[in-house]
C-alpha cells in the first residue's frame, strides 16, 4: 500500500504542475498561448475553454478520492495536445526545438500510470461519478 502512495504522489507530481501552469498561462494570454490558439483558429474561446479544464483537472488531481477521474481528463486533454502537435502545429513552436511537445508526451504517460495504478476503481466509476457534487468532495 505504501508502495501505491509513493507512486501515486510520483505520478501526480508533474501533471499538477503543467496542468496549472499551462492553464494559468492560457488564461492569462501568454504570448506563445496566443499563438498555439491562433494556428488552430479557436483563439480566446478555445484558450480559455482548454485553460479552464487544465485548471479543473489539476485541481481534481490534488483532490483526495478523484485520481482516476483526473487521470481520465488528463489523458483525453493530453492525447488532444499531442495530435494537435503531430497535425496541425508541428513539433516545434516558436523556436522550443519540441520542449513543449516533449512535456505533452510525458504528461500523456503519467496521465496513463495514473489510470493503470487506480485501475481498480474503474468499477465503481460509474456510481462515483452519478453522486459527484461539490457536497460530497471530503477535504483532509
Amino acid at each position: 500500500m505504501k508502495a501505491q502512495i509513493i507512486v501515486n504522489a510520483a505520478l501526480k507530481f508533474f501533471p499538477v504542475v503543467l496542468f496549472f501552469t499551462s492553464g494559468f498561462s492560457h488564461i492569462i494570454a501568454d504570448e506563445t498561448s496566443v499563438l498555439i490558439f491562433s494556428q488552430l483558429g479557436v483563439e480566446s474561446w478555445g484558450r480559455f475553454v482548454i485553460g479552464g479544464l487544465e485548471l479543473v483537472t489539476g485541481f481534481l488531481m490534488i483532490l483526495p478520492g478523484r485520481s482516476l477521474e483526473a487521470a481520465i481528463v488528463g489523458t483525453i486533454l493530453s492525447i488532444g495536445m499531442v495530435l494537435v502537435h503531430l497535425t496541425i502545429l508541428g513539433t516545434e513552436i516558436d523556436g522550443d526545438n519540441g520542449y513543449r511537445f516533449s512535456l505533452a508526451l510525458i504528461l500523456l504517460t503519467a496521465c496513463l500510470g495514473l489510470m493503470f495504478v487506480h485501475r481498480s476503481e474503474f468499477k465503481g466509476l460509474p456510481r462515483k461519478l452519478a453522486a459527484l457534487s461539490w457536497k460530497n468532495i471530503k477535504m483532509p
